[in-house]
């Protein structure tokens, strides 16, 4: 981690313009791909709570029409009413992942000032891994029978510019 830390700092103090470009590229599009399928997500859980608002309206007039039971129209609407709660809390989520994602849509700056305020790192601390680090993300190892010799891939995301 450490080895990673002062290879992509190294990279961004000495080419600045280029690591700045290359690595605008390369999170923005990963970003955009994120927000799109949220989006995409966002518009599906949206389709269906319009549906079950309709199902919900018509079991309400069937019951009015007395076509349903009383027991017939609860055991109708309570998973309905199920379904409409989870879809709603998932919309919430889905609403704040997309607005904190366009805000996010990256803020080069704000790493070169991270960079900067750290000119020779020799010991990773918790506070460094916090300062540069958004996520790791450790593959499966790639030959999973092998107890010795084996390769695995591990992805690290920096704070502002992804994955570099």
């Amino acid at each position: 981690m450490l080895a990673e830390i002062q290879r992509v700092t190294a990279e961004a103090k000495k080419h600045t313009e280029q690591f700045l470009r290359r690595a605008m590229d390369k999170h923005q599009s990963q970003l955009k791909q994120e927000l799109s399928a949220k989006t995409r997500e966002l518009e599906k859980v949206q389709k269906r709570l319009s549906d079950l608002d309709k199902l919900l309206q018509k079991a309400f007039e069937q019951l009015t029409l007395e076509n349903l039971s009383e027991t017939q129209f609860k055991a109708l609407t309570g998973n309905y009413e199920t379904d409409q709660q989870e879809l709603t809390r998932r919309f919430g989520k889905l609403e704040q992942e997309i607005r904190s994602g366009k805000d996010t849509m990256l803020s080069a700056d704000r790493f070169l000032a991270v960079v900067d305020r750290y000119t020779d790192i020799q010991k990773l601390t918790p506070e460094i891994v916090r300062e540069f680090v958004e996520k790791i993300v450790i593959h499966e190892r790639s030959e999973p029978h092998k107890k010795k010799n084996y390769t695995q891939e591990v992805d690290v995301y920096f704070n502002f510019v992804g994955k570099v």
